[in-house]
């Protein structure tokens, strides 16, 4: 069988087995994406990645390390720790979720990946928002901002992204830093709704 053949069996078969996570348990479909990596992953390496023939391939990369990041919610004792976790390390779900979601360009890659994503994606931010609330409800005296005013200056760029980018705030961060600017992230608690 040709190597072209042999691409497009193996993305056939992944499209269907991504499908196929619909109504699958997040437990389940995050050890499915995991063993899914394992079978597919290594044709990343190959020249069909390049000519974009494996675009399921490559999004395997990003639902696996998705399957890994959301086995366990967020949980804080505090409105403040929660917050300090979230902005350590919460934000990579959401960015690699944005990620997976990214990589494919066809209307039914897209629809499996997006299958995959909310399988095991949505029960990490419902029981995430969940514990949040609960310590919103539980406390909510702790709800106050935690920063001072900050003012502009020259040479000061101030950017402002709600909780739900903090994601794409922090990939800027990121980027600019290996730009060489310096950068310092900040986050602070805002009355609902930003």
């Amino acid at each position: 069988e040709s190597w072209p053949n042999i691409n497009n069996k193996a993305e056939s078969e992944l499209l269907s087995t991504l499908k196929a996570l619909k109504d699958a348990p997040a437990d389940k479909a995050n050890l499915q994406i995991l063993e899914l990596e394992k079978q597919h992953g290594f044709r990343r390496g190959w020249v069909w990645r390049e000519l974009g023939k494996a675009p399921l391939a490559v999004a395997s990369e990003h639902l696996s390390l998705l399957a890994i990041l959301t086995q366990r919610p967020l949980a804080a004792p505090s409105v403040e720790e929660f917050g300090e976790l979230y902005a350590r390390e919460g934000w990579e779900v959401d960015f690699t979720a944005l990620k997976a979601l990214g990589s494919t360009a066809s209307a039914e890659e897209a629809e499996a990946i997006c299958t995959a994503v909310r399988s095991i994606y949505l029960p990490w931010l419902d029981e995430t928002a969940r514990n949040f609330q609960s310590l919103c409800q539980g406390k909510p005296a702790s709800i106050h901002p935690k920063l001072d005013p900050i003012e502009a200056k020259d040479s000061r760029v101030i950017l402002f992204v709600d909780g739900l980018r903090m994601d794409i705030g922090q990939e800027t961060a990121r980027k600019l830093i290996a730009g060489g600017f310096d950068v310092k992230s900040a986050w602070d608690l805002a009355p609902f709704p930003t």
